[in-house]
């Protein structure tokens, strides 16, 4: 293991140092950053097994929660920009996103609110108000009137602000257009509506996956953990909260599937998807 962490970083270095990205102190950093935690840890083994051994439950969702923050949170923004180019998108703006989106080397932010106005010669003025992702992404989705607009948030005139937000895995920016251009194969028309009815959809999806995630947690906790010389998921209380999980989820399942369907007309996908996101 101890091996594997630093060949794997030194074959990273050589290859991309070749174009200047990656330095030597770079790379030994990083490997004394991975090193000590895992020496520390298989000394203390001895020490925190046992505690280890009585605490099983919890601890994947310790384990889990630093991650969460890396990966769900550019994960929901990029699929709404997959779905939302492949249905809408022009040829031009496909070919140029759809490809690094789907192989994860395109960061990509969603933003529903704001209130931007186009003028006559294809410029965007105004708030885009709150942007999931901005902060991380490279390529912003953001609503002009009944359209949506593709920028790069390398582009001229556009301004993205990180914002504090109650939930700290959700990175939200505020972002500002001042003469930010927009060409036409970037202005997907009248895509407004179908981007707001994908949020809900995919926002409905993840939360009933969570509250699944949760509850079946939940579940085996309540196996494990005792009390009074008896598992608590055996006390009357405990089960009442489990069950009433258990249809709170499969309720908020039956939703998003709903809203997933392909065969509703406009005004039932509509009606779908914001009951699912509610």
């Amino acid at each position: 293991n101890l091996i594997g962490i630093a060949l794997t970083l030194l074959l990273v270095a050589t290859v991309m140092g070749t174009a200047g990205h990656v330095s030597g102190d770079a790379v030994w950093e990083t490997v004394f950053q991975l090193l000590v935690p895992f020496v520390v840890g298989h000394l203390s083994l001895p020490l925190t097994a046992r505690f280890v051994q009585r605490h099983k439950a919890p601890l994947p969702i310790v384990a889990l929660g630093p991650t969460l923050p890396v990966v769900y949170t550019p994960f929901l923004p990029a699929v709404l920009a997959a779905a939302l180019l492949a249905d809408r998108g022009s040829d031009v703006a496909c070919d140029a996103f759809l490809p690094p989106l789907a192989d994860g080397s395109l960061v990509a932010a969603v933003g529903l609110g704001g209130d931007l106005e186009l003028n006559a010669v294809g410029k965007l003025h105004g708030s885009a108000g709150l942007v999931l992702g901005a902060e991380l992404a490279s390529l912003l989705l953001i609503c002009v009137g009944d359209d949506v607009a593709l920028l790069e948030s390398d582009q001229s005139g556009l301004t993205v602000e990180a914002q504090k937000n109650i939930d700290p895995s959700r990175r939200v920016c505020a972002v500002r257009c001042d003469d930010v251009e927009v060409s036409d194969s970037n202005l997907l028309r009248g895509a407004r509506k179908a981007l707001e009815q994908l949020s809900w959809t995919l926002a409905a999806a993840e939360a009933a996956g969570g509250a699944r995630a949760c509850t079946e947690m939940a579940a085996e906790y309540a196996k494990e953990r005792r009390q009074f010389g008896r598992p608590i998921g055996t006390f009357g209380p405990v089960k009442h909260h489990c069950a009433n999980m258990l249809v709170a989820t499969e309720q908020a399942t039956a939703g998003a599937w709903g809203a997933a369907r392909a065969d509703l007309d406009s005004e039932q996908a509509a009606l779908a998807a914001a009951t699912a996101c509610c």
